[in-house]
């Protein structure tokens, strides 16, 4: 019974995100629940790990992913 019970967790590809560098193309700002990212030719919603302000321009690095937001810290 536990042999067709037992799962392995398979990782997805947007787990390959985690630990990438990207550019910042919209402002990040947590308080006003904005900020874009731009990574390998995709946009994606972005928000600061520690509430900071991320300039346009910056360069972050993918921290982890919640829902369809991607969680960053400025480089």
């Amino acid at each position: 019974v536990k042999k067709f019970f037992k799962t392995k967790d398979t990782p997805m590809n947007s787990d390959s995100l985690i630990g990438k560098k990207a550019l910042v193309i919209k402002e990040i700002d947590n308080l006003q629940n904005k900020g874009q990212i731009k990574f390998n030719g995709q946009l994606w919603s972005a928000v600061s790990e520690n509430s900071d302000i991320i300039e346009e321009g910056s360069n972050v690095i993918i921290q982890k992913i919640d829902g369809v937001k991607l969680i960053v810290k400025k480089v």
